[in-house]
């Protein structure tokens, strides 16, 4: 399968890089720094025996950190909730009815992530 994965975030309402972690059951999938505030579009490509035999497996998202906008320094604007990652469009496609795909990147063993440094919120 291929995961179609397209979203931003605030990157400088962080204290250091923000890193997603797409992840596809408990074993596999990415860690993709956020570097600008650009949108990003993610392809990852899962193997089928990755994917394990139940018929359901679950696809995460995870953010290393988060910020509350009317907590920065300056405050961003009001908002109280705690934001990570804003995904606007995510699909999964089967890897064969998808054909060849430009920019698909693997999906690989994931290590247990390491702790996020708390930080305090960053000046923007």
């Amino acid at each position: 399968m291929i995961v179609y994965l397209e979203g931003d975030t605030c990157v400088t309402c962080f204290g250091s890089t923000p890193e997603l972690t797409l992840s596809v059951g408990n074993n596999v999938g990415l860690r993709i720094p956020i570097q600008g505030p650009q949108v990003h579009l993610e392809k990852v490509r899962v193997k089928a025996a990755d994917l394990g035999t139940d018929e359901w497996v679950d696809l995460r998202l995870s953010m290393n950190a988060s910020f509350v906008p009317k907590n920065l320094t300056p405050p961003l604007n009001s908002d109280d909730r705690e934001l990570g990652f804003n995904v606007y469009h995510l699909y999964v496609a089967e890897a064969e009815a998808a054909g060849p795909v430009e920019g698909v990147v693997d999906a690989v063993s994931l290590a247990p992530a390491a702790p996020a440094p708390k930080a305090a919120p960053a000046a923007r």
